[in-house]
């Protein structure tokens, strides 16, 4: 939820300073949201097929809370690059 907060609070301020957006997906949020439907899929998986897979959830779990991270990470430095761009070109 932070991360979306964050993805869209910075959309708008760089919108408000530059009038310019353009917005495409990075491939570390492409990832994250891979293994969110990966982990979605063991743990609704799980009782479905009578299977206990407390490790593979255990790493999914980990694997959406690092690549959740990284992307918010990314996402700032998008944002930071683009308004250092549009210093220069202004």
């Amino acid at each position: 939820m932070f991360r979306d907060l964050l993805i869209v609070g910075g959309a708008i301020v760089i919108h408000a300073i530059t009038h310019k957006l353009r917005m495409e997906p990075l491939a570390v949020s492409k990832i994250n949201i891979f293994i969110q439907i990966a982990l979605v899929a063991a743990v609704l998986g799980q009782p479905a097929l009578h299977l206990e897979a407390p490790v593979l959830v255990q790493a999914l779990i980990v694997m959406v809370a690092l690549t959740t991270f990284l992307s918010g990470v990314a996402y700032v430095v998008t944002w930071l690059r683009r308004l250092a761009q549009w210093e220069r070109e202004r």
